[in-house]
Parts: C-alpha cells; structure tokens; sequence
C-alpha cells in the first residue's frame, strides 16, 4: 500500500502533495465512490445495514487517507519509492554531503526531508537559469544569423 501511494502521491523528491492535478483527481474519485455508495446503501431497507456499512467504509476510507497524508515521507524511498525517487535520494544526499563537507552518518531520519526539499529547490532553479541560458543562446543565435545574412 505504502508502494502504491509513494507512487500516487510524492513527487520525484520522496514529498507528499507536490501534484495537485493527481490529488484533485483522488479526491474527486473518492467522493464520487463514497456518494454511490451512499447511494446504493440507501436503497437497502436495513437502517442498521446502513449506519454499519457505512460506518465501516468510513472508517477505511479515513483511515487509508491518515496513512496516505502522514506517512508519505522521503523516509519512505529506500524501501518504497519509485526508481526516480531512489536516484534523486542518493544524488541529493550525495550532494549534501560533499556540499557541507560532511560524512554520511549525519544525514538522519530527521534531516532527510530537509535535504530533499533544499535539493528539490535547488534543481528548480538550477532548471529555470538553464531555461534562461537555452533562450538566451538561442536569441544570440538569431542575431548572429542576422548579421552574417546582412554581412553576404
């Protein structure tokens, strides 16, 4: 299960609630399977029928949730992350570790997730200034062509 929602839920990172499309997805397919459910329970003549089924499917539905929202953590990756998660977790701690000069055994339980969030954003803006190089080469580029063509 927890195999299932690292994939669903975290992102490349090992972070939970990185993609609101797939969360707005879940939430709306959940809602749609608990008002058929209702649904179906009320046309069931037994009222204890109803409350018991209902109480029980309420009761798994909020449980699996709980675990969804407070276990998905980087914690996770080594046993249940996807492959991508497993490589960004060794490349981010790799980092951290030649970055502050510091040896494996300081990296913790407790700092994981700290690590992978600061990874996390140093990759977007290492992303973004990428972007912004491609682009500015590619102007440069077009003006280069320019002048060579004005040039002949």
């Amino acid at each position: 299960m927890t195999k299932l929602f690292m994939f669903l839920f975290a992102d490349d990172y090992g972070l939970f609630g990185t993609c609101p499309i797939l969360n707005a997805f879940f939430i709306l397919v959940a809602t749609i399977i608990v008002v058929l459910f209702i649904i179906d329970l009320w046309k069931s003549e037994s009222k204890f029928k109803k409350v018991i089924s209902l109480s029980t499917f309420y009761f798994v539905f909020l449980a699996s949730l709980y675990y969804a929202f407070f276990t998905i953590t980087p914690v996770q990756i080594p046993e249940y992350g996807t492959d991508t998660q497993k490589s960004n977790l060794t490349r981010c701690v790799d980092r951290y570790t030649q970055s502050k000069h510091v040896r494996m055994d300081v990296v913790t339980y407790d700092n994981i997730i700290s690590i992978m969030r600061d990874c996390k954003d140093g990759d977007e803006i290492n992303a973004t200034l990428q972007e912004q190089q491609l682009k500015d080469k590619q102007f440069q580029d077009s003006i280069r062509n320019i002048r060579v063509k004005t040039n002949q």
